[in-house]
């Protein structure tokens, strides 16, 4: 990964959300819903992420990720 990749992947996120979550009448209401779940919960975050979220990841973050997801 380098981070041009990282760019162009985090630019497509953007998008993604913009298109299936903020530009849509209701797409932002589980923005909201999932504050009914308790924080450790899975769906008490939203599913594809803040802008600020996706600005703040590193390639840190992404060369972590692997382990994360399959270290349970």
């Amino acid at each position: 990964m380098t981070q041009e990749k990282l760019d162009t992947q985090r630019a497509v996120v953007k998008n993604e959300r913009r298109w299936t979550v903020d530009n849509r009448p209701y797409g932002t209401w589980w923005s909201v819903a999932c504050l009914a779940f308790p924080p450790s919960h899975p769906f008490h975050h939203s599913l594809i992420g803040s802008f600020e979220d996706l600005d703040a990841a590193t390639l840190d973050d992404v060369a972590s990720l692997p382990h994360v997801l399959h270290s349970g």
